[in-house]
């Protein structure tokens, strides 16, 4: 590899290009460990508090586990 090889790998699109994938891909993986963390809060929180939603509050827990996971596939394999 040249040094005009180099340049063009770094030009300002590759630049930026790498910078929003690696901040997407940061941003999902902090996003998914919020997700366990809720997750495991409502567990704590059905397990002390107990009432007729809990249910839902499970589901939507895992409805954004399982969003945090696909955004996290998004953000490696296709962005």
């Amino acid at each position: 590899m040249n040094f005009t090889d180099l340049l063009t790998f770094f030009s300002t699109h590759n630049l930026i290009h790498i910078f929003f994938k690696l901040f997407s891909i940061v941003f999902a993986i902090l996003y998914f460990f919020y997700a366990l963390v809720m997750f495991r809060q409502i567990r704590v929180m059905n397990e002390t508090f107990r009432t007729k939603g809990e249910f839902v509050f499970i589901a939507l827990s895992w409805i954004q586990i399982i969003f945090a996971l696909m955004l996290l596939f998004v953000a490696i394999l296709l962005l």
